[in-house]
């Protein structure tokens, strides 16, 4: 039932995979926090990057090269081998190989702001619901990998409007919301962009203790609660996904008039603010890193990728998007549709050019690990930043994911259609497939 296609490894300087001619005008890097170049990791400029030819394949395009980036600011200082992409590629493959592999899973690969390898490994339907091969540009709900896209939006967005991070909220949330302690203006103790992006808001002790008689959502009207009862901020990070709720509200809000990130600020309602949300972030995150149009649905169901109970094929698969309503719910904390290929193209523009963050945001974004895992590029994680999503529907159906930044200037990201040998553990998969190949 698993098929399992020749490992796309590129090996041409000549072809710079993600170089869209304008967005590359402005290249940096490599030079994105944890960066350098082949060989253990200094903080001295690295070297140009090591020849690798063009991807092939009908999944990818050659495109032109960028010009030489400048050198690098401070690195993180992390003594180890070279990691050559091709024993790379090959360990994620051994790490989802044999007993327990999941049903399909595509991965994609970048360094020095190429592509070095990508595949796509086994089915993104089996043969029962029409067979479609997993490939690196199979577009599938990333979940939880919705919130460093909606992270980077908000401080393209801040930092257009001259805002700081730790701004308090307040004045950017809807006018008509009635607004309790951390959400007025006049709060002692406010909740700031700062603390939702860290999940240190306090929402997650408000919904795991909720007032008599009150339940909460991550929507609209949910986010209206939690606004009118507030919370309190501060304290370790306490993830929850209303934090990022919360976030599309705010986007949509401060997007403005003209969607622009710039001018007056947008009237948003239950409807508008999602899709809103949804068109700053195609016009101004994912257009920018050469993403198609990204939305929270299929636009066409008959073969769109699947999620399965790997242990029980004969419940069939599940296409999971938004539907009707449910649209106005589209993207912030899960949601947003994108493959393999199109998480790399952001995180290698996000790390490598000022097409998505100027260089002191991005510093920012990662030095404050605004938008990653709270335990990237700390303890044995130094110089690692990720994050992964989770899903789980009807009949153990599963979809899991993960983008993230590695030392040596990679970038990886998976998208994994079903259960996979080591849980919700993808993201930890990729980092120790990295350790496997130094």
């Amino acid at each position: 039932m698993f098929r399992r296609t020749a490992v796309t490894t590129a090996v041409a300087a000549t072809a710079a995979v993600f170089a869209l001619s304008a967005p590359f005008a402005g290249a940096q890097a490599p030079g994105g926090p944890g960066a350098s170049g082949p060989g253990s990791i200094t903080t001295t400029p690295p070297p140009p990057p090591d020849p690798h030819p063009d991807p092939t394949g009908p999944d990818v395009a050659a495109l032109p090269t960028p010009p030489a980036p400048p050198a690098p600011g401070p690195q993180t200082v992390v003594s180890e081998p070279v990691v050559e992409p091709a024993a790379f590629a090959a360990a994620i493959e051994q790490r989802l190989a044999g007993p327990g592999a999941p049903v399909g899973y595509a991965y994609a690969i970048t360094r020095n702001g190429q592509l070095v390898a990508s595949n796509g490994v086994g089915d993104a339907r089996i043969a029962a619901d029409g067979q479609q091969d997993f490939t690196p540009t199979s577009r599938i709900e990333v979940m939880s990998v919705t919130k460093p896209m909606g992270a980077i939006a908000l401080q393209q967005i801040l930092a257009k409007r001259g805002i700081s991070i730790d701004t308090p909220i307040s004045a950017y949330l809807p006018k008509l919301w009635a607004k309790g302690p951390g959400y007025a203006a006049n709060s002692a103790n406010p909740v700031t962009f700062r603390h939702l992006l860290t999940h240190t808001s306090g929402i997650r002790q408000l919904l795991d203790n909720p007032p008599p008689g009150v339940t909460f959502s991550n929507t609209w009207e949910g986010m209206k609660d939690i606004a009118q009862i507030g919370t309190t901020p501060g304290g370790v990070s306490s993830y929850k996904n209303a934090n990022y709720v919360m976030i599309r509200v705010l986007i949509g809000r401060l997007a403005g008039i003209a969607n622009t990130g710039t001018g007056p600020l947008a009237i948003v309602g239950e409807k508008s603010h999602a899709s809103r949300y949804l068109t700053y972030l195609n016009t101004h995150v994912f257009a920018k890193a050469g993403v198609p149009k990204v939305t929270c649905w299929s636009d066409d169901d008959a073969n769109a990728p699947m999620v399965y109970d790997r242990d029980n094929l004969a419940i069939g698969g599940r296409v999971i998007e938004r539907e009707g309503e449910d649209r106005k719910h589209c993207g912030g904390h899960t949601g947003l549709h994108l493959s393999a290929i199109d998480l790399v193209k952001v995180a290698t523009h996000l790390r490598h050019t000022e097409q998505l963050l100027t260089v002191p945001a991005r510093e920012l974004m990662f030095a404050g690990r605004l938008g990653w895992n709270a335990g990237s590029n700390q303890g044995t994680a130094m110089g690692e930043w990720w994050h992964g999503g989770d899903g789980y529907f009807g009949g153990n159906r599963d979809v899991h994911t993960c983008v993230a930044t590695l030392r040596q200037n990679y970038e990886v990201a998976i998208v994994i259609n079903s259960q996979h040998q080591t849980g919700s553990g993808q993201c930890s998969t990729l980092r120790a497939a990295y350790d496997d190949a130094a």
